[in-house]
């Protein structure tokens, strides 16, 4: 049931193999009583008079939660011969369908994947026999793996998986990598894998190491891996970044402006509070006051940040008199702040 579970399904023609490959560890032969039982049990898995796949455990979660169970359940047994089975049992998922094998594990992973029977299945994924498995795509699912499990925000997990050497010269991987060891503060690793992940052609690399430039304060080279990203990839972020970074310096105010007015002439889309605070800080007062009106719709789809930043901002360029103003009227600008954020 676990091997039809994990392999997604048996058919009677696996049977000779599994107990020829599971000899002293399950106790079980093929004889006529048991082939009997077998073909009972196969046949109820009929389609059209035609013998079909024995299922295992449906639906998947139902599916997922036996796989580490089983496991479990094995791993903590008395008897030496059954701690055994459960590689035994591993093997066999692999030997028989690796696809299927991999695509379940991927899914137990994500529901599953803190578990101590999880930690067994990983443990064997990461052993040579299943990277070397000429009939398994090693490469695609360590990146997948390597991807769900960031995605978890299990980062070191995610790191056991992406900095696998058959990984090497992936750049979705390694890109992936850099950010995994800039969550767990690990800078100068960050760096070091943006770094080549740039040499390998990632379209997202030169922002992502912008991005941690910035926030360790190395702010010319960040200015350096924006603008590449804007010129190479046409990073929509990085033209909005780009100019959050001149504007919280206080610097290159042309350059800022440049950067709004372009990206607003182009297809992509700004925050349109960033856009009227540059537009103030350039001292584009025409354009502001143009924009008034369409404060209200705008607020109605901002993120309470957005406004809270907006009003802010526009304390710091002396705007308090439109801020009191629409204060008193009760703007739907202060609808969604909390009495205690209004100064």
């Amino acid at each position: 049931l676990w091997l039809a579970t994990i392999c997604e399904y048996l058919v009677y023609a696996d049977m000779e193999y599994i107990i020829d490959n599971t000899e002293g560890l399950i106790d079980f032969e093929l004889n006529d009583e048991n082939d009997e039982n077998l073909d009972e049990l196969f046949s109820a898995f009929k389609e059209i008079g035609r013998l079909v796949e024995y299922p295992g455990l449906k639906p998947d979660i139902l599916g997922e939660y036996f796989i580490v169970k089983h496991i479990e359940d094995l791993s903590k047994s008395p008897k030496k011969r059954l701690r055994k089975v459960v590689i035994s049992l591993l093997e066999l998922a692999w030997e028989l369908r690796p696809e299927n094998t991999a695509w379940m594990t991927y899914l137990t992973a994500d529901n599953f994947g803190s578990s101590q029977g999880y930690a067994t299945i990983e443990h064997f994924l990461l052993s040579t026999s299943i990277r070397d498995s000429e009939s398994f795509n090693a490469e695609d699912f360590m990146l997948e793996m390597g991807i769900l499990f960031y995605n978890n925000q299990c980062h070191s997990k995610a790191i056991d998986y992406l900095s696998n050497t058959i990984l090497t010269d992936n750049h979705i991987a390694v890109n992936m990598l850099a950010l995994c060891q800039s969550h767990i503060n690990n800078h100068t690793a960050a760096e070091k894998y943006f770094l080549k992940a740039i040499t390998l052609n990632n379209p997202s690399a030169s922002y992502n190491l912008a991005m941690l430039y910035m926030n360790l304060g190395r702010n010319l080279e960040a200015e350096q891996h924006f603008m590449s990203a804007i010129e190479l990839y046409k990073h929509s972020n990085a033209v909005l970044q780009l100019a959050l970074l001149y504007y919280n310096g206080n610097i290159k105010k042309d350059s800022a402006l440049q950067l709004i007015t372009n990206r607003e002439n182009g297809n992509f889309h700004i925050n349109p509070f960033v856009a009227l605070i540059i537009n103030l800080w350039c001292s584009q007062f025409d354009y502001y006051f143009d924009n008034r009106d369409s404060l209200t719709s705008l607020a109605l789809a901002a993120d309470k940040n957005d406004i809270e930043w907006y009003l802010f901002n526009l304390l710091v360029h002396k705007q308090e008199a439109y801020v009191l103003e629409e204060y008193q009227k009760g703007s739907i600008l202060f609808m969604f702040l909390d009495n205690e954020n209004i100064y």
